[in-house]
């Protein structure tokens, strides 16, 4: 049985600041600070799309190649306001409508910040309104998986800069539903106090 929101629960949800849009904030400042490092690099003016967080099953899940049959898609992971529509549980939620849009018109860099809502366990390393930011490049040039490190090296030099300290991280092979050869990142900080 699906639960939906109530709408104090929705509203509440809703109220809730997205940090990337804070100017004074430090994940605004990351987002800053990766879009112009990317910028710099890969030579072309990157896009900012931010989506709205009230997002259809189908640009959340079904677009993307998740199966109806998931268990993410269960009212235990998935915030419902109603059977068609969600609070978004992933920033790849915007990417369905950016393809849409899609103009073909050369290379296009796109950096999808925001918060998401998800029903994870809070503890320690989890909240249940975490911030995202997908990161897209699309061109018609073939991508290889050194392509793909490089970005992923290019934005933990940027954390690096910003915490002035060396990030161990590694990757491991992944299968995501609507990418090919995927991968995870995860990234040791240790944090001193």
């Amino acid at each position: 049985m699906t639960h939906y929101l109530s709408p104090e629960d929705l509203q509440s949800l809703l109220d809730k600041e997205d940090l990337s849009e804070n100017k004074n904030h430090c994940i605004n400042l990351a987002v800053t600070l990766i879009q112009q490092k990317l910028e710099q690099h890969y030579k072309i003016k990157t896009q900012i799309e931010k989506g709205t967080r009230i997002v259809s099953l189908d640009d959340n899940y079904y677009t993307l190649g998740y199966d109806k049959n998931e268990i993410t898609l269960s009212s235990r992971y998935t915030k419902y306001i109603d059977a068609n529509t969600i609070l978004r549980t992933q920033m790849s939620s915007v990417i369905p409508s950016v393809l849409r849009n899609y103009k073909h018109d050369g290379d296009k860099l796109y950096l999808c910040p925001g918060v998401v809502y998800r029903r994870d366990v809070k503890d320690k390393t989890h909240v249940g309104e975490p911030h995202q930011m997908d990161i897209w490049y699309l061109t018609k040039t073939k991508k290889t998986r050194t392509d793909l490190l490089e970005l992923v090296s290019l934005i933990i030099s940027v954390i690096e800069t910003t915490i002035s300290t060396k990030i161990e991280w590694r990757y491991n092979e992944t299968c995501h539903n609507y990418t090919d050869d995927g991968i995870e990142v995860e990234i040791n900080i240790k944090v001193i106090g």
